[in-house]
């Protein structure tokens, strides 16, 4: 066992780059804005339809 520990590769802590951790952020915020913008549109067509379906019933009687 102890022969294979020279094999081993040592841990080494690499610092991220800025720029791609301030890429990184951009995007998960750019991502957060799209699906917030999402729900919201989907919510409106959802009443949209509801309403719809709605008033058909109604001139349907």
């Amino acid at each position: 066992m102890r022969l294979l520990s020279w094999w081993r590769l040592p841990k080494v802590q690499v610092n991220p780059d800025p720029e791609i951790e301030k890429e990184k952020r951009d995007r998960k915020a750019e991502l957060a804005q799209a699906v917030v913008k999402f729900e919201r549109r989907r919510d409106r067509v959802q009443r949209i339809a509801e309403e719809a379906v709605t008033s058909m019933q109604r001139g349907g009687r």
